[in-house]
């Protein structure tokens, strides 16, 4: 029993630490985004404060449920059971940052599809249903104030249908990526770094959703681990889309050096540092890029 009890805690400590990591890297890189994309569209540097407002939100959130359990509630504390309000809130709000985040990645695909309204149709869909499920258990297992073992079904649906959500982005976005790629050998080049950008953190979310539903159904009395590893979903996919912002300054300053590079509908926002569009050599003519995401 002990034993248990000293697993329960010791993975919510870590669970904790591992959020506090990321909200600090999420910090840092919040930070980077705004020192370098000044004149990124003033709805994308509104939807990142945002974000950055939810996260720390859910911070908050979590160190508190961890202070509850391992400092007010220690006594009774037994590792499974009824979880605090606090974790029903946390999914709410990870629930809305991960729809905004979608949404962005939708754009993306929206540009890099030629406004292809079936595939955003079906970016669309598959996250509205996720929002849609997700508060549906939520709100039921807040007021109850519970893990409602009758709605466990529903439970697994939403962690399912956001794995799911995930995996149609990240391939879409190869996909599409892939179908721009040339005879251009460089440009060949950049298009694998971005599609290997969009595999490690549109795929990597959806693989730690799929670790999420294996842990739950595993150890269905020790709530705590499950909340404990939770804590740290939103703040990885708010990290994964900082750091694919924050790589195209990287990727902007290699396709800087003087090669013709061929872009169509690969575009780049501008950084700081530059104008709002710039002038792409493309077979001895020069053209323009807008700015976009």
């Amino acid at each position: 029993m002990f034993a248990g009890i000293k697993l329960s805690l010791g993975a919510l400590y870590l669970g904790n630490l591992a959020a506090a990591i990321f909200y600090g890297i999420t910090c840092a890189q919040t930070y980077t985004y705004y020192q370098l994309f000044q004149r990124d569209r003033i709805t994308l540097k509104l939807a990142v404060l945002f974000l950055w407002i939810l996260d720390t939100v859910q911070m908050a959130m979590v160190s508190y449920t961890v202070y509850i359990y391992v400092v007010s509630e220690s006594s009774t504390f037994t590792g499974h059971g009824i979880p605090l309000w606090t974790f029903w809130a946390q999914v709410i709000v990870s629930t809305i940052s991960d729809f905004v985040i979608r949404c962005i990645y939708g754009m993306r695909i929206w540009i890099l599809g030629n406004k292809n309204i079936y595939l955003t149709t079906a970016i669309a869909l598959s996250t509205l249903a996720v929002v849609a499920i997700t508060f549906t258990f939520s709100i039921k297992s807040l007021i109850t104030n519970a893990f409602i073992n009758p709605n466990q079904y529903v439970f697994y649906l939403s962690l399912g249908s956001s794995a799911v959500a995930d995996i149609i982005v990240a391939s879409t976005l190869c996909v599409l990526l892939f179908r721009n790629r040339t005879h251009i050998r460089r440009t060949n080049s950049l298009l694998n770094t971005l599609i290997l950008y969009t595999v490690c953190t549109g795929m990597l979310t959806g693989f730690y959703t799929i670790v999420l539903i294996v842990i739950y159904a595993a150890l269905p009395e020790k709530h705590v681990i499950f909340v404990a590893l939770f804590s740290s979903f939103s703040k990885m996919y708010f990290n994964a889309l900082l750091a694919s912002l924050n790589a195209r300054h990287k990727l902007r300053e290699n396709t800087c050096n003087g090669d013709t590079i061929v872009f169509d509908t690969l575009r780049f926002a501008s950084p700081v540092t530059s104008s709002p569009s710039r002038k792409v050599h493309v077979n001895g003519t020069s053209t323009q890029t807008p700015e976009v995401l």
